[in-house]
């Protein structure tokens, strides 16, 4: 699949000789312009990621992602940015080369060009290029990976000429550039977002001693490459530095209230605290009285009132080596946090301001939400945070750890953007991913990514997770009409199931299908041996929703017979079994159950409340957040939140418990809402506590609890449900095609003032 290519007038991809494929090389281009009026534009794209810099000003951050082979152009106005006469353009390149959840594996290079006036009046080439460029020379190189999914730890060693490094207009060892072959660029489509800044507040100091470094200690499988065909890096002889045996090593002997000084010296630390968990990128204006050490640590959480640096096996450090001087820097990568700890090894600093410069979606405001009821008011903000986090140029699952395009979290996201812009932008990016790229390396042929774009070099994939991507056509193709981009996904749809195929049983279920088979984050996790019911359950869905998106009836059969072969062997007349396990070749019940198996049987509508009624009368009024599983049906395991739980409410939402979801809203979520000001993947902490697909929480408040369902732009027409829950004062703008509706709600009394054009049809 291809979109339509933009083309730069003179610019050519280039890199720093012979390091295109160099592991975690960052390069920095720089090129001195002069303006003397009217439009001033920068057309760039690049790889992995970079950060644009005009006079020292930070820009823009890019490029957005796009599958294997395809690069997005960024296209920024630099009016606002650049002055009369000389001007100074930087842009900071990090070229990882390495396997990542969040990154495909390419290799490095930058094309960009500055047009004044529509002519070109800096590009990058090989010859006759105004772009001068050189590796970083403050930023180490070999250092350990992030985390298993995300590419390098940042560190550097930094002497006060790194003040005026983005500024210079004389570049010193400026080092030769080779031609990189041709890129398929294509547009970025997605809006540019505004970049707060975020100031913490101090809220403890302490001291701490440091245990000798060559300490025995257990590295973790991220700290360090323990087997280089899992995925990229250094091996632990090859660190240049080791700012993780730093953290690990380091002990709090003394904590208390925040001091009022901003000096820290040796053996010395401070905590802040952002008013909610934040993602963006770590800044800080500080002064070395004396050549220093200092590690900033981060987490999302505090952990015994201390902040840890490797919960959730990632690596939560930033390390500096700093010479006498007085700096301002910022990190070149996005990381998240709610608490940060800058803790000095060596030295004396002050730190003059330390801030969070947000990297989020700043174009949601087509919704609003307040309420006398604080409680929905505290979730609504807290799912709106989380997907301003989750949801910037792809949906990811969480803006810390992985970064990651997953699919499944993506079906529940994009419902939420539709909510928040009234537009699908980013969900056409993302679909589009998945599309453009012929192949997919490391995957079976025909088979669809679970996380995308990615490179999972040790072969890793969920192909149940694929039947999501079909699933979510649909309900795209209903919030846009873009029948243009369903009528290309035929092919990798049909392919999929061409490949699926081949693990059929003689009963057409999938049976022992390769891969890592995932239900969700609970015990249900461990039933999906042999014959899993909830992939199944799936597979079904996925035929139905095809047949019908491309008039195949024999599809629709198929999931039919699917269906009918499942309600035969899974329910066992009181709960659906999640597995069976072929034993001297027939399918032998296993008795195992999870909580989450019967919300997918009623999500995916392989059951009713008609076809079993009690079962989901237990289901309703038995199960739930606060169901205690020790008592209550404990051989059917809890569910979690990704996903049962939210499976639980669409279930309610299906038939209309509205007054349920409204209380299970607050039980499932407040906590979450209070501790972070964000929304979880589990239910506990042990996991990501910023996760985008329970942004989708949002949708739940708006369709379910005010019973509000926008419709087809081109009829500009409104249904309005009243559910006849008194939630006390609402004040709710939402958006509808290209108008709002504001929905006054007072009790059960509903007031309507609609927008020019629309028309209201009905109050139920």
């Amino acid at each position: 699949m291809t979109e339509q290519e933009v083309t730069f007038l003179n610019a050519k991809p280039v890199w720093l000789s012979g390091k295109q494929q160099e592991i975690n090389c960052t390069a920095i281009f720089k090129a001195v312009v002069d303006y003397h009026g009217g439009e001033a534009l920068l057309r760039v794209t690049g790889y992995t990621n970079y950060k644009i810099f005009v006079n020292g000003k930070f820009v823009a951050f890019g490029p957005a992602r796009a599958g294997h082979g395809f690069y997005r152009v960024d296209e920024l106005q630099l009016s606002p940015y650049v002055k009369q006469g000389e001007n100074v353009l930087a842009i900071e390149v990090c070229g990882y080369n390495v396997n990542s959840y969040a990154y495909p594996n390419q290799p490095s290079f930058l094309q960009a060009e500055v047009i004044f006036n529509g002519a070109v009046v800096a590009y990058t080439d090989i010859e006759n290029s105004a772009f001068s460029a050189q590796r970083s020379p403050y930023k180490y190189i070999k250092t350990q990976r992030y985390s298993f999914q995300r590419p390098f730890l940042e560190a550097y060693h930094l002497d006060p000429t790194y003040n005026t490094y983005f500024t210079d207009t004389v570049t010193t060892d400026s080092q030769p550039l080779e031609l990189c072959e041709d890129k398929y660029t294509i547009a970025r489509n997605i809006p540019y977002y505004d970049f707060p800044i975020s100031i913490p507040e101090k809220i403890k100091s302490g001291r701490f001693s440091v245990l000798p470094l060559d300490t025995p200690y257990q590295h973790d499988m991220w700290g360090v490459l323990p087997d280089a065909k899992m995925f990229d890096g250094f091996y632990e002889e090859e660190l240049e530095v080791h700012p993780y045996k730093l953290a690990e090593f380091t002990k709090t002997t003394h904590l208390e209230e925040a001091t009022d000084t901003a000096v820290l010296s040796e053996n010395n630390f401070s905590i802040y605290r952002f008013v909610c968990e934040q993602t963006g990128f770590v800044g800080w204006k500080l002064t070395a009285h004396t050549d220093a050490v200092i590690n900033i640590t981060f987490d999302e959480i505090l952990l015994d009132g201390d902040v840890s640096h490797k919960r959730m096996n990632c690596c939560n450090v930033l390390y500096f080596e700093l010479k006498k001087g007085t700096y301002a820097f910022e990190s070149a990568e996005v990381y998240s946090m709610k608490f940060c700890k800058v803790s000095v090894y060596s030295g004396e600093v002050t730190v003059n301001e330390l801030f969070l410069r947000q990297h989020l979606n700043t174009s949601i405001d087509r919704a609003s939400f307040v309420s006398s009821n604080e409680k929905l008011n505290r979730i609504y903000k807290a799912a709106e945070q989380t997907f301003k986090q989750n949801a910037v140029d792809i949906y990811m699952d969480c803006p810390c750890r992985e970064r990651a395009g997953w699919l499944c979290d993506s079906f529940f996201t994009a419902r939420v953007e539709r909510d928040l812009t009234g537009n699908s932008i980013i969900e056409r990016n993302f679909i589009q991913n998945f599309l453009f790229p012929e192949s997919f390396r490391y995957i079976p042929e025909g088979m669809i990514p679970c996380c995308y774009p990615s490179d999972h070099g040790d072969g890793t994939n969920i192909p149940n997770w694929a039947f999501w991507f079909v699933l979510q056509l649909k309900e795209y193709l209903a919030r846009t009409r873009d029948e243009s981009t369903i009528a290309i996904a035929k092919e990798r749809v049909y392919d999929l199931f061409r490949y699926v195929s081949k693990f059929e049983n003689d009963d057409g279920l999938m049976e022992d299908m390769p891969g890592w088979i995932f239900i969700e984050w609970s015990r249900a996790n461990d039933f999906v041996d042999g014959v899993s019911y909830p992939s199944n359950m799936l597979y079904s869905a996925a035929l139905r929703t095809a047949g019908e998106l491309y008039n195949d009836p024999q599809l629709i059969c198929k999931a039919d017979s699917i269906k009918q072969a499942i309600l035969e062997q899974s329910y066992n007349g009181t709960f659906f079994e999640d597995n069976r396990i072929r034993k001297d070749g027939k399918l032998i019940a296993t008795g195992n159950m999870s909580e989450c198996c019967q919300y997918y049987a009623f999500f995916l509508k392989i059951a009713t409340p008609e076809t079993h009624a009690e079962l989901f009368r237990k289901l309703v009024e038995e199960f739930g957040p606060n169901r205690d599983d020790s008592a209550t049906y404990p051989t059917v395991f809890k569910a979690n939140a990704f996903i049962g739980n939210f499976l639980r409410l669409e279930m309610l939402s299906m038939y209309r418990y509205s007054a349920k979801i409204l209380d299970e809203i607050v039980e499932f979520f407040d906590y979450m809402a209070l501790s972070t000001g964000t929304l979880w993947e589990f239910v506990d902490t042990t996991a990501s506590c910023n996760h985008g697909f329970s942004s989708h929480v949002i949708h739940s408040l708006l369709r379910d609890v005010l019973g509000i369902k926008s419709v087809d732009d081109v009829e500009k027409t409104v249904t309005c449900q009243a559910t006849g829950i008194d939630i006390g004062h609402v004040e709710c703008t939402v958006p509808l095609g290209k108008g709002q509706l504001k929905v006054l709600v007072e009790g059960d009394k509903y007031q309507y003032s609609l927008p020019e054009g629309y028309t209201l049809i009905s109050v139920v």
